[in-house]
């Protein structure tokens, strides 16, 4: 493990500096080109707590993974991450609120959840661990296009 302060790749060419000065390598807002997406405090709140809860899973399935449970990891996907948790279909959470690249985006990641979970089930872990990939590609995507804040 690396001091604090070090810097640690971020693969692609990308570093990210995790010391205690990082905040004098930020981007500044004006130098952003994310698209920002304005949407009510409360949507903005609701949806990382969902991406925070999203990231979580995502940590527990690689652990799973690790352990050759992929069962499990297949289970941690559907119920914490997966399709049928996105507002029940009524459209009126956060994604009212997203562009339309946005809301595929989310939407091609949470079908990307549901594509891993089947996979895992089979068993194979190669494949489980390139569906996985699928769905964390999706999500560093995103992130690099769009912000709320």
């Amino acid at each position: 493990m690396e001091p604090c302060g070090q810097t640690r790749g971020m693969g692609q060419g990308r570093e990210m500096d995790f010391g205690q000065n990082s905040s004098n390598n930020q981007t500044p807002i004006a130098d952003d080109t994310r698209e920002f997406v304005k949407m009510p405090e409360m949507a903005r709140k609701i949806m990382r707590k969902r991406m925070l809860n999203n990231l979580m899973a995502l940590n527990q399935i690689h652990g799973l993974l690790a352990d050759g449970k992929l069962k499990d990891a297949a289970d941690i996907a559907e119920t914490q991450i997966g399709n049928r948790r996105i507002d029940g279909g009524t459209g009126k959470g956060p994604s009212q609120f997203m562009p339309i690249g946005m809301r595929q985006m989310a939407m091609s990641m949470h079908k990307s959840v549901n594509e891993f979970a089947r996979i895992a089930r089979t068993g194979e872990t190669t494949k489980a661990y390139t569906a996985l990939q699928t769905i964390t590609s999706v999500c560093v995507a995103c992130h690099l296009s769009y912000r709320t804040q």
